[in-house]
């Protein structure tokens, strides 16, 4: 994983993926830094697995994003509120432009 080689990476676990190895956790700077929980699937995990590992591994105090790579895409749940965005199937040349992040 290329795009993650100059992260540090946390060990993380994931619950409520269904066994899909964590790669690990890479956390932001600040107060309430932004976590993000990486895991790889096998096959292409449904939004709802994703938004409930997302879920299990929440607890308030910082936002996150949960990402799950299968195959050179992504499928990505967060990073805050009480209904946060999720994207599956995402590919390399996906950006948020347009997407109606803000």
């Amino acid at each position: 994983m290329t795009f993650l080689a100059d992260i540090e990476l946390r060990p993380v676990s994931l619950a409520g993926l269904g066994g899909c190895p964590s790669v690990g956790l890479a956390l932001g700077k600040g107060p309430q830094p932004l976590e993000i929980a990486v895991a790889e699937a096998s096959g292409r995990p449904t939004l709802t697995k994703v938004r409930d590992a997302w879920r299990v591994r929440l607890d308030r105090r910082c936002p996150l994003l949960v990402m799950v790579l299968c195959d050179g895409r992504a499928a990505l749940y967060g990073p805050a509120g009480d209904q946060p965005p999720g994207f599956s199937a995402l590919g390399p040349s996906w950006s948020w432009a347009g997407k109606g992040a803000g």
